[in-house]
């Protein structure tokens, strides 16, 4: 249900976000990821929503990958040229290892349990 949710909200989604400065956040993306010394790999964003801070990145981190739960978020990404993974941050498909993750805002707020939270860590730090 919570998925279907946001078939209606992608519709609205970048007019209730217009006030967010994507490329603000963008820099701070990759400040994190110059300071942590992270040059190469495959790079990750979890709950990307209309994927406006991986549209800014794209060109400056390679190997991007973006993921949303919601199918309808990740269709009004307008990047071609951006990888797109449906998948729910509470169970992560992957077996491959990416070299930077990163999520913003408040999507992993919607792990409500503690066990799931420290599920969550764990596999991001199996990947």
């Amino acid at each position: 249900m919570f998925v279907e949710n946001y078939k209606i909200v992608a519709l609205i989604y970048d007019h209730m976000m217009a006030e967010i400065d994507y490329d603000a956040w963008s820099l701070y993306i990759k400040e994190i990821k110059k300071k942590n010394k992270i040059k190469t790999g495959l790079s990750l964003e979890i709950a990307c929503g209309s994927g406006k801070i991986a549209e800014v990145l794209q060109n400056s981190i390679e190997n991007l990958y973006v993921s949303d739960k919601s199918l309808s978020m990740l269709k009004i990404i307008k990047s071609n040229n951006i990888p797109k993974i449906c998948f729910d941050m509470n169970f992560l498909p992957f077996k491959n290892q990416f070299s930077f993750i990163y999520s913003t805002f408040d999507s992993i707020n919607y792990i409500l349990d503690k066990s799931q939270l420290k599920k969550f860590f764990e596999s991001i730090d199996k990947i």
